[in-house]
């Protein structure tokens, strides 16, 4: 079957899709894999063969002799170094629905990006509280008017887009550090009834994160909107850290040139996480999975539809970051059990449940463990937004 060109991004990264499947043939591209795939089984194998194909590919990329350096994204320097460009600012606005990794995965999350920065010390680390995983993106790098008429368009669809995973729960497992000349990121895939917890039935699997894109691109563009997204590969991810200089592969700090031996390390030490991840947080038969080796989509606020600029500015994550882990753990017993009613974010972290939300009354008694947690990422990321955030029906003037 004909594979699809590869996308590329701004800085030349390119989203390609390895999993041996076309998304070109269908009107959903998600549609593709679901039914080339008779069980969650081969849409976790297919998943799996994407991530592990593309971790052989840049291995092969990175320890080559004519590897050049690391991919530094133009315009995250530039906010990482105000001092440098102090008038700068970033016009892509985007329109995309989130999934916000919960206190389990966050901790997990946490804890890598503080062994990553043991052979990388140079990484720009992706703040706690912005972590995200692109569930469906609309739109990339418009201006700010054409985004806001993209949401009007879709405003009566927006609450029930950001609610579906309430209703459909669909799960992730066995995490693994994913890399490229650009970034680094967590990885999952879709779970196939390995270590289901309580609660849950085998069969509930069967609704795998890929069936939740294939129908978010459908309530999306049931608005009459145009979804032109870049992200349809079988990938469940969340970028975690993204170089901004070469420092950390360089042969000096006046000489840009790749010192293969730092760039060898830097594979080694990713490939290393990678098994201690396999080993610690990966389904084992007859056991549960340890916290931060499953990811129920959703889970705890449900989705987040996101307006505006990716980085207004981005914040370093403080290496004292583990210091905070332990508010966490003491309080990740305590989290709601419902999720988050519907919301637009526009570009900051403060948000208020849409009062009109079916269930809005039903969870709001047990707002205050989430708000606890809320307060920890805070802590954590130890960085302030300028901007409020409105709920859906403030925003839209409903």
């Amino acid at each position: 079957m004909t594979q699809p060109r590869p996308l590329k991004s701004e800085n030349g990264n390119v989203f390609e899709d390895l999993s041996g499947i076309s998304s070109n043939s269908t009107n959903n591209p998600y549609d593709a894999l679901i039914e080339a795939c008779g069980t969650p089984m081969e849409i976790q194998a297919r998943y799996a063969l994407h991530r592990d194909t593309r971790n052989t590919t840049q291995r092969q990329k990175f320890v080559n002799k004519d590897f050049t350096g690391v991919i530094v994204d133009p315009i995250l320097d530039k906010l990482v170094n105000p001092e440098q460009y102090p008038d700068f600012s970033d016009e892509r606005h985007c329109l995309v629905f989130w999934a916000r990794p919960p206190v389990d995965v966050r901790a997990l999350i946490a804890n890598l990006q503080t062994q990553l920065r043991i052979i990388a010390p140079h990484l720009w680390l992706m703040p706690i509280n912005c972590l995200h995983m692109t569930t469906l993106e609309i739109t990339f790098s418009l201006t700010a008017p054409e985004i806001d008429d993209i949401v009007n368009r879709m405003s009566t669809a927006i609450p029930e887009i950001t609610d579906y995973t309430y209703n459909h729960r669909a799960r992730l497992i066995k995490p693994r550090l994913n890399y490229d000349a650009a970034a680094i990121a967590l990885s999952f895939e879709p779970a196939a009834g390995e270590s289901f917890p309580d609660g849950r039935e085998p069969e509930a699997d069967d609704y795998t994160y890929h069936h939740l894109r294939r129908d978010l691109y459908n309530l999306s563009k049931s608005t009459g909107v145009e979804v032109a997204s870049r992200y349809v590969v079988p990938s469940a991810h969340l970028t975690i850290a993204r170089f901004v200089s070469q420092t950390d592969v360089s042969a000096s700090p006046s000489d840009d040139r790749p010192d293969l031996g730092k760039v060898e390390g830097l594979v080694n030490h990713i490939e290393k996480i990678n098994l201690e991840l396999q080993d610690q947080y990966w389904p084992k038969e007859h056991s549960t999975i340890k916290p931060g080796g499953e990811w129920l989509v959703g889970q705890e606020k449900g989705l987040d539809c996101r307006k505006g600029t990716l980085c207004n500015p981005p914040v370093a994550t403080d290496m004292n970051i583990l210091q905070s882990i332990a508010n966490l753990r003491d309080i990740q017993d305590e989290r709601s059990a419902g999720q988050r009613a519907s919301r637009v974010e526009d570009k900051s972290l403060s948000q208020r449940d849409n009062p009109k939300s079916e269930r809005f009354q039903a969870i709001e008694q047990k707002r205050q463990p989430a708000q606890k947690i809320q307060q920890a990422h805070q802590q954590i990321s130890k960085g302030p937004t300028k901007d409020p955030r409105r709920s859906h029906a403030q925003y839209t003037g409903k």
